[in-house]
């Protein structure tokens, strides 16, 4: 499956909220990305104008982070040329977003500025319109992350941040001394290695591997940039359920599937209130991840009979046949059956009945549902024959299997 990864990196950058923008030498220079403020002010500097004119001296693998004089943030990076629309070079702006209260900001242009009293909630209006972040930390990994993969490698990925981006020798070299990286070089590499790692362990679905990596970098921390200890964790933790969503798509699991998972992480990360809580929640997101893989990955199947599966997945309490599937992806029952059977293994009608009974072994084991209910909620509403498969494919029956559980548990 060909992944879109610019198209990728929009929305994952708009899930924050924030805006983006192609950047080149033929776009209108009549743009606006601020919602007018600046030529309501009447000020004379332009980051896009500014950054246009970077391609003298912008170098590719760098993110470059700039923060203007109305406090506000833009993110920056020159697209590979693999990447790009047209001929000339393009830049990926990200922004604008605040990282300090609307109030805060407006009285320190206010004191700064003098803007006169009738223009103060103007301003509050507009910095009410722009996204606020608490914390970058988490739209930074994931835009170096994205960036890794759209310049096939993430050796050299760097971050420069700037004042007012004006473009004289002197802020260039100021740029070049002022790197603010927060952790060292080789901690860096360190961290790249660990996180590649450990998408490559969770796309497999190897949960070993998972186990091997964090051994190995069992020391491995980032370091936090803010004194709220929670906060900084919460912010990596938002950051992983990211790539490990997205090392899940690229092993061609539904989005259905992802979504839940990605969704139940996002609001149990937020509910913690303890750094342990959270490590609790990192470990039960890697294996979830990787039996998301292990259960749905379709990699390697045709079309065909990637449709036909996810429609068994997401029909799996329904009547389910050979010729109602075949209708359902528009070929005949017996070309279907017979690709079904070379690409999976099994006879389409073995494929159901093996994954309703592993379905059922969830309820078994974490409700007390009468066994005939756990049948029906799987698709399978004749107790005997329930017991006749369960007893195939698990070799006990399904109340053995509930005691064993117990016994576990």
């Amino acid at each position: 499956m060909q992944i879109d990864l610019m198209r990728q990196l929009e929305e994952l950058v708009k899930a924050f909220g924030i805006s983006v923008m192609y950047l080149s030498s033929q776009m209108n220079p009549d743009t606006e990305y601020d919602q007018g403020l600046r030529r309501f002010l009447q000020y004379p500097h332009d980051i896009l104008g500014e950054i246009r004119n970077m391609e003298q001296w912008y170098e590719e693998k760098m993110l470059y982070i700039a923060r203007d004089s109305f406090e506000e943030y833009y993110m920056s990076f020159l697209i590979p040329e693999a990447y790009r629309k047209g001929t000339e070079k393009e830049f990926f702006l990200i922004g604008p977003y605040i990282m300090k209260e609307p109030e805060y900001i407006v009285e320190k242009l206010r004191d700064r500025d003098q803007f006169p009293v009738y223009l103060v909630n103007e301003l509050k209006e507009y910095y009410y319109s722009v996204p606020l972040l608490v914390n970058s930390d988490a739209l930074e990994g994931i835009v170096l992350t994205q960036m890794g993969y759209l310049f096939g490698d993430r050796e050299g990925l760097e971050i420069r941040r700037f004042e007012e981006p004006y473009m004289n020798k002197r802020t260039i070299e100021e740029m070049k001394l002022e790197q603010e990286h927060g952790l060292s070089m080789a901690a860096i590499e360190e961290r790249y290695l660990y996180e590649e790692q450990m998408l490559d362990a969770v796309r497999a679905g190897d949960m070993e591997k998972v186990i091997e990596v964090e051994k190995k970098f069992k020391h491995y921390r980032l370091k936090p940039r803010g004194e709220d200890t929670l906060r900084n964790v919460k912010n990596l933790m938002i950051v992983w359920n990211t790539l490990l969503r997205k090392a899940v798509q690229q092993a061609d699991v539904h989005p259905a599937h992802i979504d839940r998972v990605s969704e139940n992480f996002a609001r149990k990360i937020e509910n913690c209130t303890h750094v342990n809580e959270l490590e609790a929640v990192s470990q039960e997101m890697k294996h979830k991840y990787c039996l998301l893989v292990q259960n749905h990955s379709l990699k390697g199947h045709s079309p065909m009979v990637r449709d036909a599966l996810n429609y068994i997945d997401f029909h799996i309490r329904e009547p389910l046949s050979l010729k109602l599937i075949s209708e359902q992806v528009n070929v005949s029952a017996s070309y279907l059956s017979t690709q079904f059977k070379k690409e999976t293994g099994k006879t389409l009608t073995d494929y159901i009945n093996e994954k309703r009974i592993h379905d059922s072994l969830v309820l078994l084991a974490a409700t007390e549902l009468p066994i005939q209910e756990v049948a029906e909620r799987v698709g399978i509403y004749d107790e005997n024959y329930y017991a006749r498969l369960f007893k195939k494919y698990q070799n006990q029956t399904a109340g053995q299997y509930r005691n064993m559980m117990k016994l576990t548990m």
